[in-house]
């Protein structure tokens, strides 16, 4: 008997070192924060302001709030992608503001001067915490939700909860147990896989206009998976196809890229 006690537990001590590791290599496979900041708004001459806010659950949050040149600008949130955090961003968003928009974008926690530690629903709290910040700020000014690659899955969830004038998928997935099946096709990834972000089954949901941008070359999220979310988005909704890299993309076809993104935050939109 005591040895049929001593299996039982040695089996569950065995079960539950697999069931942590399993969720740590998930975890590590979805979320890559860095904590180093390696430039500031500044760096690029921009003008901004740092920012710092807190969850519904209590965790600080790190921001820049970089304002337009111009009067009654759109404003863009960024959620950005799964690595390094949004000093890394800045390239983009120098785009952005030349272009018009006023800016704020924002660390998810675990990310960057952000404290606590990435989780999907954890993520989500985030981005309703940066709506509320804008919100508060410019009550009145057109807000378009800028998501790429993980950060799609952020952006897609915050358009569903709340009201924004419009949403920016670029590179975004069906869910991550599409990705998990593309990337690993021989894994069990139906039990194996916790966090969702599932994206096909909120797009359909989501009744403002949605931008896509998704690279035909891009080697991260497969471009049938950007097609696929068009498909299932409603009207009114626009792709555009670019060439270049999972993040190089929005750069190697940046007029295709502009055009775009200037029309679809002009006021009629």
């Amino acid at each position: 008997m005591r040895l049929l006690l001593r299996s039982i537990h040695t089996l569950f001590l065995c079960l539950a070192t697999g069931f942590t590791l399993v969720r740590s290599f998930e975890h590590h496979q979805i979320y890559l924060p860095d904590h180093q900041q390696r430039s500031t708004p500044q760096a690029y001459h921009l003008a901004y302001e740092d920012v710092w806010f807190r969850t519904r659950d209590g965790v600080k949050l790190h921001g820049w709030w970089i304002p337009s040149d111009h009067d009654h600008a759109p404003i863009m949130l960024l959620c950005h992608g799964q690595g390094g955090n949004i000093s890394d961003r800045l390239n983009k968003v120098l785009r952005w503001h030349r272009l018009g928009a006023t800016v704020f974008l924002f660390d998810y926690r675990g990310y960057g001067r952000s404290s606590g530690n990435p989780n999907e629903r954890g993520l989500y709290r985030d981005a309703k915490a940066a709506y509320r910040y804008v919100r508060q700020r410019a009550p009145a000014s057109p807000l378009f939700i800028y998501g790429t690659s993980l950060g799609g899955g952020v952006a897609t969830d915050l358009a569903l909860h709340r009201y924004v004038t419009g949403l920016i998928l670029e590179d975004t997935f069906t869910s991550i147990e599409d990705m998990a099946r593309y990337r690993f096709p021989k894994l069990p990834v139906d039990w194996l896989v916790s966090e969702r972000f599932d994206n096909l089954s909120k797009i359909s949901r989501i009744a403002v206009p949605v931008l896509f941008y998704h690279s035909i070359d891009d080697e991260v999220v497969p471009y049938a998976m950007g097609r696929r979310l068009y498909e299932h988005a409603h009207s009114p909704k626009r792709f555009i196809t670019l060439r270049g890299s999972h993040d190089s993309a929005y750069s190697v076809s940046g007029d295709a890229y502009d055009a775009a993104l200037v029309q679809f935050l002009q006021p009629s939109n």
